[in-house]
């Protein structure tokens, strides 16, 4: 091996940063100011902070092995003694699951994703060889300038600390504690796509039946514009309602409207008010007397322009018929500001939630296709964009499983396409 001054300097950088925390290397010998050896790390231009890193170096380059001293400290710990108590009742601890949405939601940006840790840059020290006489042997000089500053009689010191505790604790019982995680009560889908979540389980959300007579609980989803995100998505309970917006005034939508149906129900239209009344936003629209119906033109803060509407669509197919003559179930309600735009698709994810325990699993993989708008047919959608990750040519797509408890929402997004239903993936505990 040829040393040259240039790469010593990495050398030492590299025998510093390898260094057990644990060994604790003698300083320089102080007759280091007195010992020549071909001007090599001349203790003048060596700052104290580095002499540490230096002696470690010379160590191992001369493949010595310093004398090893152990210290070892006890510090006693406090003993605490409790006395007899009541009998003891079980406890449980309670604690809310993190959500996390990776999508832009009621103009929220998306949760950062997971990224890889930064290396921190090399410490480079100062070229403490750059006096070494250039004549003779390099190693020579560097063996001789490590035997010169390091100490005859060398020692390495390991600290030992051991703490030492005793506790007595005297009761009628043992408590039983418990410990269950449950999800955050002011997200959209409270459940996370599941009502009981099992390790395992994977497939399609459904709708727990509704209690009011007359309503429906049904799939529903409202998709803004692209700075205001999905706007609502989850089941939603709705029955026939007198309607009112700034722009229509008042009147019936039952999905009697232009006789479309023989009986009042819930619809697409009575959909869009319960969630704004559950969710805290409002919409507006004009009302055509000669079609029964609302033209919806605003939900939330997304409004139409002169070349982008709000459309309407059953199961990623367009509606027929207006909101206020279409029920809302069967299938999922879906109102998708800018609907109408040359070669629009809309796209589906699934599976639509699925269960693992946290360490279980490293990937899922997850599947996207695109709907035709007039037809509904589905076919493999590449290049759309789900957690971080993108789809290929058949539509998979495999997102890593975060390894923290809780709620993560995902949606695939792509340009010219209306984002897809949401998956929601649940990380239980691995105890739970």
């Amino acid at each position: 091996m040829i040393i040259t001054l240039k790469n010593l300097t990495l050398v030492l950088s590299a025998a510093a940063a390898v260094e057990a925390a644990a060994v604790v290397y003698p300083e320089l010998d102080e007759r280091a100011t007195s010992c020549a050896a071909d001007n090599c790390f001349a203790s003048a231009i060596i700052p104290p902070v580095f002499r540490p890193k230096v002696s470690s170096f010379c160590y191992k380059y001369l493949r010595k092995t310093p004398a090893t001293t152990t210290v070892t400290s006890t510090v006693a710990g406090a003993t605490t003694v409790a006395g007899p108590g009541t009998p003891c009742a079980a406890t449980s601890t309670i604690s809310d699951f993190p959500t996390k949405r990776y999508f832009t939601y009621r103009g929220t940006a998306p949760a950062p994703q997971r990224r890889a840790a930064a290396t921190p840059a090399p410490e480079v020290l100062p070229a403490l060889v750059q006096g070494c006489n250039n004549a003779g042997s390099l190693p020579a000089k560097i063996s001789s300038a490590c035997s010169c500053f390091l100490k005859g009689a060398t020692t390495a010191t390991v600290r030992t600390t051991v703490t030492s505790v005793s506790t007595t604790t005297t009761q009628a019982c043992t408590a039983t504690t418990t410990t269950k995680y449950v999800f955050a009560t002011n997200v959209p889908a409270p459940s996370c796509g599941v009502a009981t979540p099992v390790v395992g389980a994977s497939g399609s959300i459904t709708c727990a039946a509704a209690a009011a007579a007359q309503e429906t609980n049904a799939r529903f989803r409202i998709e803004g514009g692209t700075s205001e995100g999905t706007i609502f998505e989850d089941c939603i309970a709705s029955g026939p309602k007198d309607i009112t917006t700034p722009s229509g005034g008042t009147h019936s939508c039952d999905g009697t409207n232009n006789n479309a149906n023989p009986s009042p129900g819930g619809t697409l239209t009575t959909q869009i008010d319960a969630a704004g009344l559950r969710d805290g936003f409002d919409f507006d629209g004009t009302y055509s007397s000669s079609f029964s119906d609302f033209f919806i033109s605003r939900i939330s803060t997304t409004s139409q322009t002169s070349n982008q509407f709000w459309g309407v669509l059953r199961d990623l197919t367009f509606t027929s018929r207006g909101g206020c003559q279409e029920y809302s179930s069967p299938g999922e309600g879906l109102w998708a500001f800018d609907a109408f735009a040359p070669n629009r698709v809309f796209l589906k994810l699934n599976p639509e939630y699925q269960v693992v325990a946290a360490g279980s699993t490293v990937s899922l993989t997850l599947t996207v296709r695109q709907a035709d708008p007039n037809s509904g047919s589905l076919s493999p959608a590449s290049g759309a964009a789900v957690g971080g990750q993108t789809s290929d040519a058949s539509g998979s797509v495999q997102i890593q499983v975060p390894a923290e408890p809780g709620c993560y929402i995902y949606k695939a997004t792509r340009s010219n396409s209306i984002a897809s239903n949401s998956f929601y993936l649940t990380v239980l505990p691995a105890s739970q």
